[in-house]
């Protein structure tokens, strides 16, 4: 399963798996990574420049905050309310990669 954060194009560097990204304009990525193991995941996402958006199954429901939501408006059109899945729909519509199952 793939995962979805917003970092910054430095920190993408680091990502010690498979991954894609969307440039959000502001100096900001939006980054769909598929990893294979739980600690690396951990590691590179406890770090201050790196936003965890929701886990597209166990939080398939949450809202987006509006702080993130303001970062990602940036590159896609996104209403309050929106979930990952709202974000998920619009990143494959420029990148298939950036969907979380399959590819």
């Amino acid at each position: 399963m793939k995962l979805l954060y917003i970092a910054t194009a430095e920190r993408t560097k680091e990502i010690p798996a498979e991954w894609h990204a969307l440039d959000l304009g502001n100096g900001q990525q939006l980054v769909c990574i598929r990893w294979r193991d739980e600690l690396p995941e951990l590691r590179w996402a406890e770090r201050p420049d790196v936003i965890r958006l929701p886990h597209p199954i166990f939080q398939s429901t949450a809202v987006i905050p509006d702080e993130h939501l303001a970062v990602l408006r940036g590159r896609f059109q996104l209403d309050a309310g929106a979930t990952v899945h709202h974000v998920i729909a619009q990143a494959a519509k420029d990148n298939p990669w950036m969907r979380v199952h399959a590819l």
